[in-house]
């Protein structure tokens, strides 16, 4: 009777440790959206800026960004799961993402709208890149 009631705690411990995997893996599933929104934000926002000099239409839309960043933050923060593996990946992108835009930003001024809409595009390549590489994993 003894064997019979053990293999029943086993059973029912190994359904458990396999119900917290499943929510771990669903949990982690918001990295891909979460580089995405910063990829096609990035590419709506740098030629916006760039073409908004001074004025309030540029501290509307420099506070619409920066909410948008400080949101996509306070989300990630929140998530409980991180993907296994993707911590790395996850800090060379911001990093590589946050160097590209900090280049637009200083030498956006300068540019035409075609320069600002290939900056755009520039900048926002590494987030949707990591979006398309956490999806496929």
């Amino acid at each position: 009777m003894d064997d019979g009631a053990t293999a029943d705690a086993a059973r029912l411990d190994l359904a458990r440790v396999a119900a917290i995997g499943e929510g771990v893996r669903t949990g982690a599933l918001w990295l891909p959206g979460y580089f995405a929104a910063l990829g096609i934000g990035s590419l709506i926002a740098v030629p916006v800026l760039g073409t908004l000099d001074t004025g309030i239409g540029s501290i509307v839309a420099n506070s619409v960004w920066t909410a948008f960043v400080g949101g996509c933050a306070a989300y990630g923060f929140r998530r409980r799961a991180f993907p296994y593996g993707a911590r790395r990946r996850y800090v060379r992108t911001t990093l590589i993402w946050a160097a590209l835009w900090l280049s637009a930003v200083v030498l956006g001024g300068a540019w035409s709208l075609p320069g600002l809409i290939m900056a755009g595009v520039l900048v926002s390549l590494p987030m949707l890149t990591a979006a398309h590489m956490e999806a496929a994993r």
